[in-house]
């Protein structure tokens, strides 16, 4: 996996964040929402990572 360190707290914050709301899909949804200015391609990736992330496990 060729990730940055940025990249690897901004996922550690993210899932922190997804103990506190019912589902890491609205909390994939809101930050694709409200992320940046464009939703760009690897906008889109990341929310796809995200919600695959634990596809399969019930928490």
């Amino acid at each position: 996996m060729e990730k940055s360190s940025e990249w690897l707290a901004m996922e550690l914050q993210f899932e922190a964040l997804a103990q506190a709301v019912p589902s890491r899909t609205v909390l994939a949804l809101l930050y694709l929402e409200h992320g940046g200015d464009v939703v760009d391609d690897e906008a889109l990736d990341l929310y796809n990572e995200r919600i695959k992330r634990f596809d399969g496990i019930v928490p």
